[in-house]
């Protein structure tokens, strides 16, 4: 081997290693986004089933009255009641982060609770036995919304690390589901 080749060796095969470290180095680059980019939306997706929770563990509590048992956040008067509706409200912008089958059902619970309870309730000074007593009524359907979200949320931690099935749940789930409304109080 001459000095020619042997340079010109030396460099086709330093030309080879930088072209594998450049095409190596971009594609770690983009694995590393993606990994990164899938980090945030677990940790996005972790804030809105611990709000979730939150509002499954208020809507757990009973309170004994007269007549039976009726939901505890019913039963602390017109204010505790709004303020966990207002909870329901916050995991609702957070739903993009839940399952669809999950944030369904919080939409679902959002609106019985509309329909069934406050488009019931009076202007009257007596709006905390209104509520109490509609808590009694409404005892066995909020119990089931709490089951049926308790089982989601054990469901949707199975796969809360499969992101990329996520994502494409989430675009065929707001196509078929842009119809949910609900009946303004009168």
């Amino acid at each position: 081997m001459n000095t020619t080749q042997i340079i010109t060796l030396l460099f086709s095969s330093s030309l080879l290693a930088a072209i594998l470290t450049l095409f190596g180095n971009r594609w770690l680059n983009r694995e590393k986004y993606k990994t990164d980019f899938y980090k945030k939306v677990i940790e996005k997706r972790l804030i809105a089933y611990e709000l979730l929770e939150i509002l499954i563990n208020r809507i757990q509590g009973l309170s004994q009255l007269e007549d039976g048992l009726a939901p505890m956040f019913m039963c602390l008067g017109k204010d505790y009641f709004y303020k966990t509706y207002f909870e329901i409200i916050e995991v609702i912008n957070y739903s993009i982060w839940l399952s669809p089958e999950t944030s369904n059902k919080v939409t679902e619970l959002n609106v019985y609770l509309i329909n069934e309870i406050e488009n019931k309730l009076s202007e009257s000074d007596n709006v905390d036995a209104e509520l109490a007593h509609l808590g009694l009524q409404h005892r066995d359907r909020i119990k089931q919304f709490r089951q049926e979200l308790q089982a989601l949320v054990i469901k949707d931690f199975k796969n809360l690390h499969k992101v990329k099935s996520f994502i494409g749940n989430k675009e065929k789930d707001r196509e078929e589901n842009d119809h949910i409304l609900y009946k303004n109080k009168n």
